[in-house]
């Protein structure tokens, strides 16, 4: 089996982030920008800080050269409250649902 994406879940600020040193495929900004319109959250290529590299996204873009995403869901300080989940669920359905069809 062969991946064509690969995406990992956080949960700081309601932003997808796609790029990594300026590897990613050609398809990642498309495919965030999609699912950024169908989420309402932010497409961005990379996050700012020390913290924000060296995680999945950026070891898959790297090693396998596929398009690779972290989808941060929902605001706040960690572990986010409960009464967040619907809306987080609601915004993140149809990205989950568009993502196995890509």
């Amino acid at each position: 089996m062969k991946l064509r994406h690969a995406t990992a879940y956080h949960t700081q600020g309601e932003v997808i982030y796609w790029q990594f040193e300026k590897k990613a495929p050609k398809t990642s900004r498309p495919i965030a920008n999609i699912l950024s319109t169908v989420s309402g959250y932010g497409a961005q290529d990379n996050a700012d800080g020390i913290a924000a590299f060296g995680g999945f996204k950026d070891w898959v873009i790297d090693k396998i050269g596929i398009p690779a995403f972290t989808i941060e869901a929902g605001i706040g300080k960690n572990p986010l409250p409960l009464s967040q989940f619907d809306s987080i669920y609601q915004k993140n359905l149809e990205i989950l649902l568009l993502l196995s069809l890509i």
